[in-house]
């Protein structure tokens, strides 16, 4: 049986594809620890195939006793960077006989010695793990070689036969592609798996559709949009930003506070997490607040931006209007600086020797209000007292007055006799 598996490697052309940007290497088994059947031979770990098993005994090589081995030739010189182990098809059955201990070596020409470039003790594939799981290591010594030998030195349970699936060698990651291959390639100190992309030494997944980038980043609906940390790829594929504090939102819009709370175009995100739009030019702010010309001057809730863009409150009971004006019992209404809010009405100063008008004034320091008729003495209201004119006329008018009561009575007594 032994003669006839080397017969059938010779025969057999093992392919396993370790791409790089500029081909594909194939790799060829030249010897091995023989399979417990011609089925399950040592180049079963090397033909590209998962469904594939090298199962069988222990061996030696190169006077290592006691030991798996496979030794396998690439087809040219490549930079190799990193390995997946996958296991066999029933490796989570029969855990006693995944490879626990194992020492990967490389050389560049067949006559150089052999470089360990990678080395694991005590490796846990026994629990928690899956039928045919993969497996991925960064070597330790990366480099350009193009013969290999994989030696497993312990199983799980020592002496046991080895069970085991796949070796894939890996190389770097090609810059800005999605990586294709289900070996998987190293990114700096990182191993990306298939659909992820090598930007940064960091493998990016595409974005959650409902939450925020990493910080390592995530593509946004295509490799050439990616969002960085904290971002939000919407259902545009664009990476909407956190907002700033010193501007308003972009086109895109941007997050305030969370990623469920977007502010659009020309809004606000403000210190409270709220989106704040223009104010209005016909009503009060809202309860969040509101833009009053600029990004600098916020209204409060029930203020209004006036054309001045100024932000006007509700007029004080027991003060004149301060220099922007304010709101004297509706929008419609608008105090004047120095002016004084009563009853729904601006009152002025009152003019000097003058009547006040039928709203009232403001009559001195104190605010004395003047009602319609009253004169402001200074600081107090008065009626207007009479003039000599005014008493001179007022004597005339009871003297016409009294002439026409006596005439009446004269003529009633005429009348009776």
């Amino acid at each position: 049986m032994k003669c006839y598996s080397r017969l059938v490697l010779l025969i057999s052309l093992l392919i396993i594809y370790a791409k790089t940007a500029e081909s594909t290497i194939s790799f060829t088994a030249l010897n091995g620890c023989d399979g417990d059947v011609s089925s399950t031979g040592y180049d079963k770990l090397v033909d590209g195939k998962i469904s594939t098993t090298w199962f069988g005994p222990q061996c030696s090589f190169e006077g290592q006793s006691e030991i798996y081995y496979v030794y396998f030739k690439a087809s040219e010189v490549f930079h190799v960077t990193g390995y997946t182990i996958t296991l066999a098809q029933d490796g989570a059955q029969y855990v006693n006989n995944n490879p626990k201990d194992w020492v990967l070596k490389a050389k560049k020409n067949e006559k150089d010695g052999w470089l360990e470039i990678d080395s694991k003790n005590n490796i846990y594939l026994a629990w928690g793990i899956v039928n045919y799981g993969n497996y991925s290591y960064i070597v330790q010594t990366p480099g350009l070689y193009q013969y290999f030998v994989y030696i497993v030195t312990s199983t799980y349970k020592k002496g046991e036969y080895i069970n085991l699936g796949e070796l894939w060698l890996m190389t770097f990651c090609p810059n800005n592609i999605r990586i294709e291959t289900e070996i998987g390639c190293t990114c700096n100190n990182n191993i990306c798996k298939k659909g992820q992309l090598c930007k940064g030494g960091n493998c990016l997944y595409d974005c959650p559709s409902n939450g925020a980038a990493p910080n390592i980043g995530c593509i946004c609906g295509g490799i050439k949009n990616i969002c960085n940390g904290g971002e939000l790829c919407n259902s545009n594929n664009i990476c909407v930003p956190f907002c700033t504090s010193d501007n308003t939102a972009p086109n895109i819009g941007c997050i305030c506070g969370g990623i469920t709370n977007i502010c659009n175009k020309g809004q606000l995100c403000n210190s409270n997490n709220n989106c704040l739009s223009d104010c209005p030019r016909n009503n009060t702010a809202p309860d969040i607040g509101c833009i009053c010309g600029g990004i600098t001057n916020i209204c409060n809730e029930g203020q209004l931006c006036n054309s001045n863009n100024n932000c006007l409150s509700d007029c004080p009971s027991d003060n004149t209007a301060p220099d922007i004006g304010c709101i004297c019992g509706g929008i419609t209404n608008i105090c004047n600086e120095g002016q004084l809010c009563k009853d729904g009405n601006c009152l002025s100063p009152c003019p000097n020797d003058d009547i006040a008008p039928e709203i009232g004034c403001i009559c001195g320091a104190n605010r004395n209000v003047c009602n319609e008729g009253q004169i402001c003495n200074i600081v107090d209201c008065w009626y207007p007292s009479p003039t000599p004119v005014s008493v001179l006329f007022l004597i005339i008018g009871l003297f016409f007055a009294l002439t026409l009561m006596f005439s009446f009575v004269l003529y009633l007594n005429l009348l009776i006799k």
